[in-house]
């Protein structure tokens, strides 16, 4: 037993060492507060950036997709992704906005990412560049949109909560 207890010593000992030597992890970023600024919006978005969904996209396309989660974080903002198939056009998206409640488009992102996965599971997505990613805010429950700019459509992809 004494045994035991020394060689759990020694290991909690060369952990402790370990620790000590890497690289600072991500909860130290939210501890000292030094997250990174967002990226900056597609510059296709700038003009739609504070407008309502509906007046900028007042048709509606169908399409599946979906919000997968969110991961790198920035300062007060975090990036959500998913995929998303526009089935009337037999298109991935390519681009897609993050809508407030009310129905304002505050934040944007893009398509095009690979996503070998969503193919194999849905046979009707034909291409594997259906993944997407957007930079949503912190704090408040927000609808992700794909965007088709030649319809002037939008389907709602899911939503992102705080």
């Amino acid at each position: 037993m004494n045994l035991t207890r020394k060689r759990c010593g020694v290991a909690a000992a060369a952990l402790l060492a370990l620790a000590g030597c890497d690289k600072p992890g991500p909860l130290s970023a939210a501890a000292k507060g030094t997250y990174p600024a967002p990226p900056a919006a597609p510059a296709w978005a700038a003009s739609l950036a504070g407008r309502p969904l509906r007046e900028a996209f007042p048709n509606t396309i169908q399409c599946l997709g979906f919000v997968d989660g969110t991961s790198d974080r920035y300062r007060r903002a975090r990036k959500a992704y998913g995929w998303a198939w526009n089935r009337t056009s037999a298109q991935p998206i390519a681009r897609v906005a993050v809508v407030d409640a009310d129905g304002r488009m505050i934040a944007f992102g893009e398509g095009g990412i690979p996503r070998q996965d969503v193919v194999q599971a849905r046979p009707e997505v034909r291409t594997p560049t259906s993944g997407w990613s957007a930079v949503a805010p912190i704090g408040k429950t927000s609808t992700i949109f794909g965007l088709d700019a030649a319809t002037r459509a939008a389907c709602s992809l899911g939503a992102v909560t705080p």
